[in-house]
């Protein structure tokens, strides 16, 4: 596929991605027992994966496996997960350290479908659900059906186009409920933390262990609450100025290695799910 279909395939994608989100954040927002249906506020995260149903069910040249819905060597990812996760540990200690919010855990348990769980089944549950919502709803896309169409860009053009095409997905919530401050702030976490979620998939030829990654970054944010001051919140927010300096080693670090994954096999062609 030529360079110029695939940016126009890729603008397609978020355009119908878009709508279709559009259409179920309506739904989620009337349908009755929306406690029970849609817990985590999540449903309207399922527009990518539909988009992506409705672009191989139309078109033949595209397939379920485009998807990369595979299995994967965990070995492969666990040391990128725990270097990850010591990053935002070191990002939400700077934020305690110097009292740009107040962090909180809860104690008495998570609320969820109206029941009180004890913390640990409750991050569990919440992880189980953003897996479902996030996982399955963004990734699919984003880093399975979307990294699979565009591949034989380079790696710089790949990772500017998936990483701008999920950041702009978000905008209508940033219109609704945000600012343009913290939608730039937000566009940098999306290239930085899409960097590595781009490296988890190209270093595994899944887009399972990019699924995971998301779910469990997501749960981490929501169980910790954070109670910001209103003169320091660009600090304090979610995603803010320590966060993204923070990750900046990190996104530097995984672009230099993925790329160098990605040139081999895009050389050799073994990439998986040929298109």
């Amino acid at each position: 596929m030529k360079k110029i279909n695939k940016y126009i395939l890729a603008f397609a994608i978020l355009l119908v991605s878009l709508s279709i989100t559009e259409v179920l954040y309506l739904i989620s927002k009337n349908i009755p027992y929306r406690i029970y249906f849609d817990p985590i506020g999540q449903f309207a995260a399922f527009g990518p994966f539909l988009a992506s149903l409705l672009f191989i069910i139309f078109n033949k040249k595209n397939r379920i496996k485009d998807l990369s819905l595979k299995w994967f060597n965990f070995k492969l990812v666990i040391n990128s997960i725990l270097l990850f996760f010591m990053a935002m540990v070191l990002c939400l200690t700077i934020e305690y350290f110097f009292k740009f919010s107040v962090i909180e855990i809860p104690r008495n348990g998570i609320w969820l479908w109206g029941h009180n769980f004890n913390l640990f089944i409750g991050f569990l549950l919440y992880a189980m659900l953003f897996l479902v919502f996030v996982g399955f709803g963004e990734e699919l896309c984003w880093r399975g059906f979307l990294f699979n169409k565009l591949k034989g860009l380079s790696w710089l053009e790949l990772v500017i186009s998936i990483n701008l095409i999920w950041s702009l997905w978000h905008l209508p919530v940033y219109m609704r409920y945000g600012n343009v401050i913290s939608f730039i702030f937000f566009t940098v976490s999306c290239f930085e933390f899409g960097i590595i979620l781009m490296y988890l998939r190209v270093k595994t030829n899944s887009v399972i262990p990019a699924m995971l990654l998301h779910a469990l970054y997501n749960t981490i944010f929501i169980i910790v609450s954070k109670t910001m001051k209103p003169e320091v919140q660009y600090l304090s927010g979610f995603p803010n100025i320590i966060m993204l300096v923070v990750l900046s080693p990190l996104a530097i670090y995984y672009y230099k290695k993925g790329k160098v994954i990605y040139n081999e096999r895009i050389y050799k062609n073994t990439f998986a799910n040929k298109s």
